[in-house]
């Protein structure tokens, strides 16, 4: 679905809210669910891709994308061979094609061992957040099979910011229970997958 059609599906399906003045202006349910996709992705990495990095000789860390959630692995190419996410101390100050990386999620950067000699390419293969927010222009970025947990996180905050007299308690409640619900089953399905497909696996690791 894009951003008009989740409106849509809210507004006649779920909140009731098809009578003019609306509870809810669009402006605020775009942002809710913005926030959905974002607290989606956070909680199970379902959006990935590669980014490259190019090393300069002598500097060892880079910064990465502010997107970036978590890095899954790094290789020389698109299909390895892969560097450790482990520091051997032997290559503390050492310079050469690198082996090893760090990631510092803190600082959003990254860091290879032993220190690049040369300019070269990695390949970093990360989960992220969502580049864009929803919008009537901008489909969401998550998979179309996750369009249904955004629906209950939207209707669940929707119907908790506008509850004066609690009438919608019980509902939010329940939207809650079915948002998480699809976090787990996306996490469980995500982690089955990665564990099948994981690039590591097949290809080899740099020599030591």
């Amino acid at each position: 679905m894009n951003g008009p059609e989740l409106i849509e599906t809210l507004r006649q399906d779920i909140l009731l809210d098809i009578a003019k003045p609306y509870l809810w202006r669009d402006e605020a349910l775009y942002r809710m669910l913005s926030l959905g996709q974002r607290t989606f992705s956070e909680d199970t990495h379902c959006l990935e891709d590669v980014v490259e990095i190019v090393t300069e000789p002598d500097v060892s860390t880079y910064k990465l994308e502010g997107t970036t959630l978590r890095v899954r692995a790094v290789g020389l190419s698109e299909q390895g061979p892969w560097l450790s996410p482990a520091v051997h101390r032997g290559h503390l100050g050492a310079k050469g094609s690198p082996i090893y990386y760090v990631t510092n999620n803190t600082k959003g950067e990254i860091t290879f061992l032993p220190t690049p000699d040369k300019e070269a390419t990695l390949f970093v293969y990360r989960s992220r957040l969502p580049y864009c927010d929803i919008s009537d222009t901008k489909k969401p970025e998550i998979p179309e099979r996750h369009h249904e947990a955004l629906l209950h996180f939207t209707a669940w905050r929707a119907l908790l910011t506008n509850d004066p007299d609690g009438n919608h308690s019980a509902s939010a409640a329940n939207h809650e229970k079915l948002y998480l619900q699809a976090v787990r089953d996306a996490k469980r399905r995500y982690y089955h997958f990665r564990m099948n497909n994981d690039p590591r696996i097949s290809n080899p690791a740099v020599r030591r």
